[in-house]
């Protein structure tokens, strides 16, 4: 906007608030909301309280100032100025919450910043886990270390059997609570004698309208960058039936993908194995719409099952699947009214080992059935790439018993909870 306040029309349409998270939380005694950027063009976070949220989500682009006001004072009982409106409609567009000019020259600069760069940067290091590489070594020997951890790395893989993994269920939860979890799951990677590629699906919480986004970018890692299996890569593109990198900008910022990049690059590190294996990093998008078909019946993820088999026939070697998700997710972040009590957090634990066993299982038909039959009422938010890497192995996992879950957890706050684990699928 970038005008004067005093001279906006209080008639005329006001900019449309851009597709945000929203997440409800209590401070200060005081019911709040948080207004974040999935894209993270916009920095930082906005928080505001109840009854500003509900005007601010009233900018569908044509509501005016007046509009604005007649509506707050409906429905609150208060009277709201013209002057309190712009300001508040000013101070969303000086953060980029707007669809705005100021926002879509922003957007563009940071895109072009992605694309021209030839690697991924880690762009969680320095926060989720330290960025100076002898820190995060230290650091990631904490995960194997903790009280609920394997134990050191080094010694789990010289005293412990060395077994063949076909594939991998790892989490992507905060590493600072979750990270112990990600140490069973790449304990068992480091035991598997051949490794010549790992294959990355990664939950996509990026705005999407693909159900596979891939990327050629190498990965970085405070170990160095990961690079990419380009030859794979073009086997799937060329069976795909969607645009595989339609929407790469969704790999800038996502962090499903680079948890698994900083243990790999962390495993070949410690052990002193050289080179880590190269990444096929591909995000997998939501499968809200399959919950009443056969996913494979769907085009693209049928097409994408199809160029990944294509390619480990072409390829040949090992190819190691490591499906990155986490499990439930409720309570008021998430948009559930549920008290994160007691009774509740049973019940959605029980729902938890229900779903790892048939998980572990291995059928992808059976686990997709699993969370259809209730609409993904958990928001379990691993889904897609879990299904998809069960649908790539193909049932392998039959008569050897399935796959073993390894460790379970769920984190819990006031306003919600989140649950995940780690699954080891034996070749």
């Amino acid at each position: 906007m970038n005008e004067d306040l005093a001279s906006i029309d209080p008639l005329a349409p006001l900019p449309r608030l851009r597709q945000l998270e929203a997440i409800p939380v209590d401070q200060d005694g005081e019911r709040r909301v948080v207004l974040r950027d999935p894209l993270e063009v916009a920095e930082g976070m906005l928080v505001v309280p109840v009854p500003v949220y509900y005007m601010t989500a009233q900018l569908d682009g044509q509501s005016s100032i007046r509009d604005l006001q007649e509506d707050f004072t409906s429905r609150f009982g208060q009277v709201v100025s013209a002057e309190q409106v712009a300001e508040m409609v000013q101070k969303l567009d000086d953060g980029l919450f707007l669809d705005t000019p100021r926002f879509h020259e922003a957007f563009q600069s940071v895109q072009k910043a992605f694309f021209d760069a030839e690697v991924r940067p880690a762009i969680l290091a320095g926060s989720a886990y330290p960025a100076e590489a002898g820190e995060a070594l230290e650091a990631v020997d904490g995960f194997f270390s903790h009280s609920r951890g394997p134990g050191p790395l080094v010694e789990g893989v010289n005293t412990g059997p060395r077994q063949a993994i076909r594939a991998i269920f790892s989490p992507h939860y905060d590493t600072r609570r979750g990270g112990f979890m990600l140490a069973h799951a790449y304990l068992a990677l480091a035991r598997a004698p051949d490794v010549d590629r790992v294959v990355v699906l990664g939950t996509n919480h990026q705005p999407s309208t693909e159900r596979y986004t891939a990327t050629r970018k190498r990965f970085a890692t405070p170990f160095g960058p990961l690079s990419v299996d380009e030859t794979f890569l073009d086997h799937i593109e060329h069976h795909y039936a969607g645009d595989l990198y339609k929407d790469e900008f969704s790999h800038r910022r996502e962090h499903s993908v680079e948890f698994q990049a900083l243990m790999l690059a962390y495993v070949w590190k410690k052990l002193g194995r050289g080179e880590p294996p190269p990444i096929v990093p591909v995000l997998v998008g939501s499968f809200h719409d399959l919950f009443d078909s056969n996913p494979m019946d769907d085009l693209r993820v049928k097409s994408f099952v199809a160029g990944f088999e294509a390619a480990e026939a072409e390829e040949g070697g090992t190819t190691i699947i490591v499906a990155s998700g986490d499990l439930a997710h409720v309570g008021l972040r998430f948009g559930d009214p549920d008290p994160m009590e007691g009774p509740f957090l049973e019940t959605v634990k029980a729902e938890d080992r229900t779903l790892m066993e048939t998980l572990a299982a291995g059928e992808a038909l059976s686990f997709h059935h699993f969370i259809a039959r209730n609409r993904d009422q958990y928001h379990v938010c691993g889904y897609p790439c879990a299904y998809t890497m069960l649908a790539a192995i193909r049932g392998e996992v039959d008569g050897r018993g399935g796959g073993t879950i390894l460790d379970y957890e769920m984190a819990v706050d006031p306003d919600g909870a989140v649950s995940y684990c780690a699954i080891a699928f034996p070749a």
